[in-house]
């Protein structure tokens, strides 16, 4: 099994750095926070005989590290031979109490590529230093805290790679400025 856990707007880069003919045969896993553009990436560039599921975790390191209980994993069996192999490794996600989600990437896009994209950018302006601690807070105040603490932890490249790869991001943005 080879698990491609990069930033989304390195993937075809990495992939293609990759001794391609070393792959037949074996698993592919995708771990991008959108689907659409690795699962392409994958389909042109690997190998057919091998397997590959494209998978989005609804969780990171800011959401996750005490446990994986009850949070969504979104996949997709892309192109799988080996179905003992495939079904083996989503039961570790099984096991940990994910919640499994199986649906198409382009389906995964369509979902949770706008909420995604407008979330992050969020919790990117107002990051942790913008909202200080108040001793009373209104319920407002205090969600757009979470969100700009929850995805602090994120890398520039995640959120440049929801905004890259999502066609409707500059109509967000476009949207965002007319709203002020």
């Amino acid at each position: 099994v080879v698990v491609l856990a990069v930033p989304i707007v390195d993937f075809e880069d990495v992939v293609l750095s990759l001794p391609l003919d070393r792959l037949k045969g074996k698993l592919i896993v995708e771990t991008c926070p959108l689907g659409s553009h690795p699962k392409e990436v994958l389909l042109r560039c690997v190998p057919t005989g091998a397997d590959i599921i494209s998978t989005t975790p609804m969780f990171g390191p800011g959401s996750s590290s005490e446990s994986w209980d009850g949070l969504p994993l979104l996949y997709e069996k892309v192109r799988i031979q080996d179905m003992k192999r495939a079904d083996s490794y989503l039961s570790i996600f099984e096991k940990e109490r994910c919640r499994l989600v199986e649906m198409s990437a382009e389906d995964v896009d369509t979902s949770i590529a706008d909420a995604e994209f407008l979330t992050h950018l969020t919790g990117r302006l107002l990051n942790r230093d913008t909202l200080p601690p108040t001793i009373v807070s209104s319920k407002e105040y205090a969600a757009l805290r979470d969100v700009a603490e929850m995805t602090a932890a994120d890398t520039f490249d995640m959120f440049y790679g929801l905004f890259k790869f999502n066609p409707n991001a500059s109509t967000h943005l476009n949207k965002m400025r007319d709203n002020l």
